[in-house]
């Protein structure tokens, strides 16, 4: 039966220096915790408020310890309600 050259290659041994080798595996990283995952999504959210809003930095700074509160008004009602 004839091999083909992969096959025959692989038998022989001859194409171990072409397969990729990986080192050894690095540790995973840590998983970053929910509550600064929670954090970083309602700043962006915020971010992208004032830039669609087009407000300049004295409005942001107005605004941004209100829309703070909101978000975290917001997040102490979604934990009181029961999920479904």
């Amino acid at each position: 039966m004839k091999q083909t050259g992969l096959v025959h290659s692989l038998r022989r041994g001859r194409l171990g220096a072409a397969l990729p080798v990986r080192a050894q595996d690095a540790p995973p990283a840590p998983a970053p915790d929910r509550q600064s995952v929670r954090q970083n999504l309602s700043t962006l959210r915020l971010l992208r408020l004032t830039e669609a809003l087009e407000l300049t930095e004295v409005q942001t700074a107005k605004i941004f310890p209100f829309l703070t509160r909101v978000e975290k008004d917001k997040l102490s009602i979604q934990k009181a309600c029961p999920k479904t």
